[in-house]
């Protein structure tokens, strides 16, 4: 048992590292290169804003491990809790590299592609629809006070786009999110240990049972999006409705996710998001099965 907590605890953290440098880089990037507040215009266009919060994802391909820097980011700079929401939902499942290997892991079942794209676009408009109205936690994304930290602030910004800078931001991003992300990864990795021992020999499980069970399964592993659909798609013994459910709900909400949107959401809207998008989800994946969509396919 220990040699395969060690093996995956090891796996997560050397799967997750490029990504969560990619996310760090990403958010560095928001700070540093964005001193005129650019991204904040264009989210006071509705239109423009919607299509940023919800597919921005396709443009900006960040995994789930790197995306509550991003998102936290944008709420610094002046974005709703609901536009960063739903982006933090879609932008994990939309990536064009996560629909790939998507499609390569079920073998050109475009069905299971689609779907997993659309349920994570409704997803993330039910959190605009939830968080509409609210403003972010804290003020940190004013930038003027008339104080000497504040002109400070200005005049860094004056000369943010220097090399030095955006390192500097990355590496402090990086390690900034690394004790949530471990403290996530070291939970999952016990719990994947023993999921693997448990569900090994299991027989055919009734696909309205096999969906809470999934999707309870991948917010407790906490697989990277680029790479869970290569780890549930051979699982034949649970219906592919279930399946579809394990590499949906785990790039929305897993266990190192949940301890990271503390630094970014207030205690309720963290709460909201714990609930609603599981219940949300959970109801999708039953209508799926009911269906009959997926009837057919392996």
């Amino acid at each position: 048992m220990f040699d395969r907590f060690l093996l995956f605890f090891t796996s997560i953290v050397i799967e997750a590292i490029p990504f969560l440098m990619f996310g760090a880089a990403a958010a560095a990037a928001i700070e540093v290169f964005d001193a005129e507040n650019r991204l904040n215009n264009i989210f006071q266009r509705p239109v423009l804003s919607y299509s940023f919060a919800v597919f921005g994802g396709i443009l900006f391909p960040v995994c789930e491990c790197g995306i509550v820097s991003v998102a936290g980011k944008l709420i610094k700079k002046g974005v709703s809790p609901g536009k960063a929401a739903a982006f933090l939902v879609s932008a994990p499942i939309v990536n064009p590299f996560v629909l790939l290997s998507t499609y390569a892991a079920f073998r050109g079942n475009l069905k299971i592609v689609v779907l997993r794209a659309g349920v994570a676009l409704l997803t993330a408009s039910i959190m605009l629809y939830l968080f509409r109205g609210e403003e972010p936690v804290t003020g940190s994304h004013k930038t003027s006070c008339g104080c000497h930290g504040c002109s400070s602030r200005m005049h860094h910004h004056k000369h943010a786009a220097s090399l030095l800078n955006f390192f500097s931001e990355t590496a402090a991003e990086f390690l900034h999110m690394m004790t949530p992300f471990l403290l996530g990864a070291f939970v999952a990795s016990i719990f994947r240990a023993i999921f693997l021992d448990t569900l090994t020999g299991v027989p055919d499980i009734q696909a309205y049972a096999a969906i809470p069970v999934s999707m309870v399964s991948a917010i407790l592993l906490s697989v990277c999006s680029e790479a869970d659909s290569f780890i549930i798609a051979p699982f034949l013994m649970l219906p592919l409705s279930a399946r579809l459910a394990f590499i949906t709900i785990g790039p929305m909400v897993d266990i190192k996710l949940l301890l990271q949107w503390r630094r970014v959401f207030s205690s309720a809207q963290v709460f909201r998001l714990a609930v609603v998008v599981p219940v949300f989800v959970w109801a999708l994946m039953s209508l799926v099965e009911a269906s009959g969509v997926l009837k057919g396919s392996l």
